[in-house]
């Protein structure tokens, strides 16, 4: 999936509290930590890629692709509606 739009750096304590976790604590010092913000995302547009087939037949075809050169469309795409 990739989304496009605008992003900010949000750094307000209540912010960082409420998404913060211990997990976090691996790369960060607690939520005092002066390298730990949040990026907020407000999308614009938003598009997806889905394989049509199992994990093998992607891999087998794709292996095969890669050696005779030519690659199968393996993929649904589309553009997701962002209000």
């Amino acid at each position: 999936m990739s989304v496009y739009g605008d992003a900010m750096i949000e750094s307000r304590y209540p912010i960082k509290k409420e998404l913060y976790s211990e997990e976090d604590d691996r790369w960060f010092n607690g939520l005092d930590d002066v390298n730990l913000t949040a990026i907020k995302v407000i999308p614009q547009k938003a598009f997806y890629w889905d394989k049509t087939k199992n994990k093998f037949i992607n891999m087998l075809e794709e292996t095969l692709g890669t050696v005779t050169g030519e690659t199968k469309d393996n993929f649904k795409k589309g553009k997701i509606e962002v209000e």
